[in-house]
């Protein structure tokens, strides 16, 4: 018997020899020391029987998809234990998380105190006509004009009356939408910024929602 018949005997009684290596495989046709020669027939060989394996494969696999389910386990089974694999004795399973369905209610720039007339109204109708179960203002809660870092309204308010007037304001806010996320913009961070660069730590200024009295807006 050729070399290439004992290769390929060998790998289809035990498909599992695909796994070994051409020098361990030689050994167990009995050469000890096989050439570089016989070591490249094997390799021709062992490419050809697992050719020839993936052949029987595809031939089995066919038929079988009309088949029950257990036939169809059985079959596979008997396919991988040709093929020298092994079958996990757990079905693998997917745990799909649920995720909760949000509808929510994007409000833009404020600018309070100098907000956009029936801007609040609008953002009530929408909420509800929605149904949504989510608020997000996306910036810019205040405006801070009086700190502004570009020229302000030398007949506009004061800081202190400004900022008392948005606090009157954003009450109504606050009482409309009690829970709500919110995202710092350049306006909000103004007195930040200015503390900042003026050498204030951060622990003496106070919380954006204690100003403004906003304890459940995160």
């Amino acid at each position: 018997m050729k070399l290439e018949e004992k290769v390929r005997e060998l790998i289809l009684d035990n498909p599992s020899n695909l796994k070994s290596g051409l020098e361990r495989i030689a050994r167990k046709l009995g050469i000890k020391d096989a050439t570089g020669k016989q070591l490249m027939r094997i390799k021709a060989a062992k490419k050809a029987a697992r050719q020839e394996l993936k052949g029987v494969e595809i031939v089995l696999v066919v038929p079988i998809l009309s088949a029950g389910g257990e036939e169809i386990e059985a079959r596979f089974a008997e396919i991988a234990e040709r093929l020298g694999y092994e079958i996990p004795k757990k079905k693998p399973t997917v745990k799909v998380r649920k995720e909760k369905k949000y509808n929510v209610l994007v409000i833009g720039d404020l600018h309070l105190p100098f907000e956009r007339p029936g801007y609040l109204e609008f953002c009530i109708d929408t909420y509800k006509k929605h149904k949504c179960n989510r608020v997000v203002f996306i910036g810019d809660i205040i405006d801070s004009h009086y700190s502004s870092f570009h020229a302000t309204d030398p007949d506009g308010l004061g800081g202190g009356a400004e900022l008392e007037l948005c606090i009157e304001r954003v009450k109504d806010w606050y009482a409309a939408f009690p829970k709500a996320e919110i995202c710092i913009g350049n306006h909000d961070a103004i007195i930040m910024r200015k503390a900042f660069d003026s050498g204030v730590p951060k622990i003496w200024i106070k919380d954006f929602n204690d100003v403004l009295g906003t304890p459940n807006w995160k």
